[in-house]
């Protein structure tokens, strides 16, 4: 899921879903059951069924984009940081949903700067620095390496 949007603004929310399948060539009766399971998932996508994606607000933008990524049935997530330009509430609720996507066995790989938002998401944390492994851990170790501190936070800060 790339960052920033990447939905079809003059389409509906139903009609976006409906094109994340497309590669899986479904019948009609199958397709229209997965985009089912997705308002289950996205109940506020349901409320705005047929809204132009374009006309939704950046939360339910990334909700959707995330449905229609869903929709391909992917193994793996790739998430190019999912919280940019969220408000709060729509960060929790786009969160809410990657815990309970790792709760449903896909494995999701995350770049994410936000590190204080992924700590209850990991199982392991990797910080870059300048293409170099910085640290590597859970969050408690990584949040508290002397060298995070200092990259991130400068001298004196930690």
């Amino acid at each position: 899921m790339p960052q920033g949007r990447c939905n079809f603004p003059a389409l509906s929310v139903a009609e976006n879903l409906r094109l994340g399948a497309y590669t899986r060539h479904l019948p009609r009766s199958a397709l229209e059951t997965q985009v089912e399971r997705m308002s289950v998932r996205f109940p506020r996508l349901k409320e705005r069924w047929n809204t132009l994606a374009g006309n939704l607000s950046g939360g339910e933008q990334q909700m959707l984009e995330m449905g229609m990524v869903l929709m391909a049935r992917p193994r793996l997530l790739l998430l190019d940081e999912p919280s940019l330009g969220l408000a709060p509430r729509a960060m929790d609720s786009v969160f809410a949903t990657i815990r309970e996507l790792t709760g449903d066995g896909i494995t999701v790989l995350m770049v994410e700067h936000n590190l204080s938002v992924v700590a209850d998401l990991t199982d392991t944390i990797t910080v870059l620095a300048r293409g170099e492994v910085l640290a590597e851990g859970t969050y408690d170790r990584v949040s508290r390496d002397p060298a995070v501190i200092e990259a991130y936070m400068g001298t004196g800060h930690g």
